[in-house]
């Protein structure tokens, strides 16, 4: 019978770390399938570099079991070095060897017999196969990070792990060194962890996300299901912007200060509840007097246009709602600040059962239950 942990490329469970009396991995559990590409997503100082450093064998846990293509490499009576876990491991800026050439940086490592056709090879695979005799220092930031994705790659490695590969890139360089980068990975079929704090580079670039929150992960999805379905308010608001209503359950529907709401599923009766509304789902038209149903009014504070599309901060004149609300329309719609304009809908909803959120406060004429499921 395979076991568990011989399911996944990688298969962490109950994974600890403290630094003296600061704790900062509580128990971690994650697993990564064969040849799938996850990333790391959460706020600075969540314990991102120190888990992929616990995974890479340059931490030791405290506690927990850490298994890569079925062999446990970290566990209470087992602790496998560095060397041995055929890892690839891609920091930040690289580091490559200053002092050697393309080729050799992506030979490093590799047995003398090994070298001529691997790296050959390699160069090809990450389109530097013309660059091979340049330093470092005679390379954009860009072909920098494809040699250390080269060089980590040269021996054959089980799994990659990646730290915030792309945060030295300026904006303009990084959307296409992440498409290069994975595409890499992708060809190669090799299993990769890579840590980031940028939520867009996460969904976008990612099989997998886990969101790592107070040391656990609080979420571990495919991106579509972890922003449409993410498991509490905390995670829809660190994930992508989020509108946060309360309301209160009706089967399947919820009343808020928006009108009743669609539910992705059905609540207890009467349950109080934390609603997700995406900006994208907010429909905003200019207000030409002619309310439609489930329709609220509002007005326009600001406009933040982006080419694409426009995100729209509006305040509505519904009781019950956050002081603002933030939509997303199309780039070329015509909205600008102080335009009155009105509010439905689109879809259904995400939904928690929780206190009402800070930002709002209960639709009127409603009283709360005596308690919440």
């Amino acid at each position: 019978m395979t076991s568990s942990a011989e399911r996944g490329a990688l298969f962490v469970r109950g994974v600890k770390k403290a630094f003296g009396s600061q704790p900062v991995l509580t128990g971690v559990d994650l697993d990564v399938p064969e040849g799938k590409i996850a990333a790391v997503l959460g706020r600075s100082g969540s314990g991102k570099t120190t888990l992929l450093r616990v995974l890479a064998g340059f931490e030791r846990p405290d506690a927990g079991s850490v298994s890569i293509g079925g062999r446990v490499v970290d566990d209470a009576r087992h602790h496998e070095a560095v060397e041995r876990r055929r890892i690839g491991y891609v920091p930040q800026e690289g580091s490559l060897f200053p002092h050697l050439d393309v080729r050799r940086n992506v030979a490093f490592g590799l047995s003398r017999r090994a070298r001529g056709v691997r790296v050959d090879e390699l160069l090809a695979m990450v389109g530097l196969e013309s660059l091979g005799k340049r330093y470092p220092h005679q390379l954009s930031g860009g072909q920098q990070q494809r040699v250390a994705l080269a060089r980590a790659l040269a021996p054959g490695p089980r799994l990659v792990l990646l730290d915030e590969p792309f945060a030295s890139l300026d904006a303009s360089l990084r959307a296409q060194v992440r498409g290069e980068v994975l595409a890499v990975l992708r060809r190669s079929g090799t299993t990769a962890v890579f840590v980031t704090h940028d939520q867009d580079e996460a969904l976008s670039a990612a099989d997998l996300v886990a969101v790592l929150r107070a040391g656990v992960i609080a979420q571990l999805d495919a991106p579509f299901q972890l922003y449409n379905h993410p498991v509490d308010a905390d995670v829809a608001s660190f994930v992508g912007e989020a509108n946060l209503l309360s309301g209160v359950a009706r089967g399947s529907v919820v009343e808020t200060g928006l009108g009743p709401l669609t539910l992705v599923r059905p609540a207890p009766p009467d349950a109080w509840l934390t609603v997700l509304v995406r900006p994208e789902q907010l429909d905003l038209r200019v207000d030409d007097q002619s309310g439609a149903a489930h329709e609220v009014g509002a007005r326009v504070l600001s406009c933040d246009y982006h080419g694409h599309d426009t995100t729209v901060r509006v305040r509505a004149e519904a009781a019950g709602l956050p002081g603002t609300l933030v939509a997303r329309v199309a780039g070329n719609r015509p909205v600008k600040e102080s335009d009155p304009v009105r509010l439905r809908v689109n879809g259904a909803v995400e939904a928690w059962s929780e206190a009402p959120t800070s930002g709002g406060v209960r639709p009127s004429g409603q009283d709360a239950p005596s308690e919440v499921p």
